[in-house]
């Protein structure tokens, strides 16, 4: 099996930035995407995990990692049992959800809100909305909010979690490979 890994690093927005990898993507022929940001490291063996979590019933396997700015919470939201959406770091992704879903695939300032639909708030719809009260990000409940809306199914690896760096870390490996 022949592997075309594309590797891009960007100077624009982010949502920016995930669209025009995924054109380059969908300009190939292969069937999964795996996305993993450039603050996030994957620990051995993630990769496979990614692929064997895949099935019928699962079209997005995702590695956790924790988000810096809210002490380690987690990066992905449970609704009725269902995992709804997940950040980006660490993800492969079916080709079909990109075939599904309208272009532009990435916005942020995006929200899921549950709202209840019936008496003893036993019956609940999700529904996407802009937000505007985001100030930055969203791009990913954007993302995998549509793909769920549309029936498409996300699982998350257990037991195992990315490295998401902070700026901490990139000074002191800055640090230790300029005093080499």
């Amino acid at each position: 099996m022949e592997h075309n890994p594309i590797l891009y690093t960007h100077n624009e927005p982010i949502p920016d930035c995930f669209n025009s990898l995924s054109e380059r993507f969908m300009d190939t022929d292969s069937d999964l995407a795996w996305f993993v940001e450039e603050d996030v490291v994957p620990p051995r063996g993630a990769l496979k995990a990614l692929l064997e979590l895949l099935g019928p019933d699962v079209d997005v396997s995702f590695v956790n990692y924790p988000l810096i700015k809210f002490k380690n919470a987690a990066c992905y939201k449970f609704f009725q049992g269902d995992l709804i959406w997940t950040g980006l770091g660490c993800t492969l992704v079916k080709r079909k959800i990109f075939e599904a879903l309208p272009r532009p695939w990435f916005l942020d300032k995006h929200s899921l809100v549950a709202i209840c639909t019936g008496s003893a708030q036993k019956e609940w719809k999700l529904e996407l909305r802009e937000n505007k009260d985001v100030v930055y990000g969203g791009q990913d409940i954007y993302f995998f909010g549509r793909a769920y809306l549309q029936g498409f199914r996300i699982g998350v690896v257990p037991h195992m979690e990315c490295k998401h760096l902070n700026e901490a870390d990139y000074k002191d490996r800055y640090e230790e490979q300029v005093s080499q």
